[in-house]
């Protein structure tokens, strides 16, 4: 490619853009509903001590079985070493996103070019639900970076001449940590790897396979030696899975709409490139069955939510930008410079109109939070929970137990005529009356719900 004179300008430039638009997502500081969740879970452990059982609080999930814990655990640790705050829940997605773009621009550069490179790593930037949902602390984002790193490995032993045992072993360890992260999200993906034998028919390929699943079973291994994992494990499926995918009935269209609907140019670019991948281009076939093997799984769930089609956006990328290499194998200087200028309009955009991105309005929880960051700090030292009604919604005790560097515990579903439990603020509904105990706390006001402390609590006294 003629156009960049330094070999490893294009790369340096996409960590650049990609730092740019990934970490300028933090600049809100506004952590949604399931990452609220994981970052009380995370900052649990290190309350708690308790490494074998995620906690949520007292009466609301006092053991968490909903996904596996490797994300949390690693969140745990950031929070131990760079303290507690929003902001510092979204830099590990945010790296993990930043990783996972610069996988994508690696492998097509060295198994492609440049200019293929070049497009798939535009293609992921410009894929807003990607970065809406990577650099959130959901669980997709994380997922799909070791998902997405085992499964390159994998692809590279399985293009070489001379075979990597050790490459397939990571990338198997890949694998389990992806499992490990978002359970059995996984299956899809490792459908594609065991399936890559009928394109690639090599009997190394089986032996590399071999290795691959003696990787992936050395952390669940250790995980059920030395933390659980076992236990874990059983009550995941039986409390999770079996509930969630078992109980899911007929066929959802919602995943290909979505990605209808927001993921311009792209889509078109891929539809074409599957209608003459099969037989001609193996690698890239299997590249496009992974990313296809989300929504497809999605869709016969029938369960779906946005964020569930965050780990489609990089396997897509790559064969959308194989293609453009294909119909722009050579970029002269002068268009490269050209592109350059359009990555950095598309990356400034997406840094600096992130509202855009997120799609985040001054929602009530929004105004609940900005209403107790003004309390004196004196006040909400004395307040040791946050108890709700069922009207007052989960989403209020998931924010009110991470908040501020609290330790404030959250119990839900709270009923109207049980007495005050002291030291707390009670949220209700503005339709709702509780036990005459309960003190209005006028100073707290939102529309819609009313605020109430027990009688031991003059939060709004001063």
């Amino acid at each position: 490619m003629n156009g960049l004179r330094k070999e490893n300008s294009a790369f340096f430039l996409f960590l650049v853009l990609g730092f740019l638009v990934f970490f300028a997502q933090t600049k809100d500081f506004k952590l949604l509903m399931d990452g609220l969740t994981y970052a009380a879970l995370s900052k649990n452990i290190l309350k708690t001590g308790d490494w074998k059982t995620l906690h949520y609080g007292v009466e609301q999930y006092a053991n968490f079985y909903q996904h596996p814990p490797l994300a949390m655990w690693i969140q745990a640790l950031v929070y131990k070493v760079f303290g507690f705050s929003e902001a510092i829940s979204r830099y590990f997605p945010s790296f993990c996103a930043l990783g996972t773009l610069l996988c994508v621009f690696s492998y097509v550069k060295k198994r492609y070019s440049e200019a293929g490179a070049f497009f798939a790593a535009l293609t992921l930037l410009s894929s807003t639900r990607y970065v809406k949902w990577a650099t959130n602390f959901y669980l997709d984002g994380i997922f799909v970076f070791f998902c997405f790193a085992g499964f390159l490995l994998w692809m590279k032993n399985l293009n070489a001449e001379k075979k990597n045992n050790f490459a397939s072993i990571a990338a198997g360890i890949l694998f389990a940590f992806a499992f490990m992260t978002k359970g059995i999200l996984i299956f899809g993906p490792l459908c594609v790897v065991a399936g890559s034998l009928v394109l690639y028919r090599d009997l190394k390929n089986l032996k590399q396979l071999l290795l691959f699943l003696t990787g992936a079973a050395i952390p669940l291994v250790l995980w059920v030696a030395f933390a659980g994992g076992d236990i874990y494990l059983d009550r995941y499926f039986h409390d999770s899975v079996f509930t969630r995918v078992g109980g899911a009935s007929g066929l959802s269209p919602h995943p290909w709409r979505n990605i209808f609907l927001l993921w311009w140019p792209w889509w078109p670019v891929f539809l074409f490139t599957l209608l003459k991948i099969i037989p001609f281009d193996r690698e890239k076939a299997l590249f496009a069955l992974a990313a296809l093997s989300f929504p497809v799984g999605f869709t016969f769930n029938g369960t779906y939510m946005e964020h569930y089609l965050t780990p489609f956006y990089p396997f897509a990328a790559v064969v959308v930008g194989i293609q453009f290499s294909k119909w722009v194998p050579v970029i002269s200087e002068r268009w490269m410079t050209r592109m350059w200028i359009l990555a950095g309009v598309v990356g400034v955009y997406l840094a600096t109109v992130s509202p855009s991105v997120n799609q985040m309005k001054e929602t009530p929880v929004r105004e609940w939070v900005n209403q107790l960051e003004h309390l004196p700090k004196e006040s909400k030292k004395e307040i040791e929970q946050i108890v709700f009604t069922n009207k007052s919604a989960d989403i209020w005790y998931g924010m009110a137990n991470i908040l501020g560097k609290t330790d404030w515990q959250a119990i839900g579903d709270f009923a109207l005529n049980r007495p005050a439990t002291g030291h707390s603020i009670l949220i209700t509904s503005d339709t709702e009356t509780p036990d005459s105990a309960w003190q209005i706390a006028p100073c707290l006001q939102v529309r819609g719900f009313h605020f109430y402390s027990s009688p031991d609590l003059k939060v709004c006294s001063q």
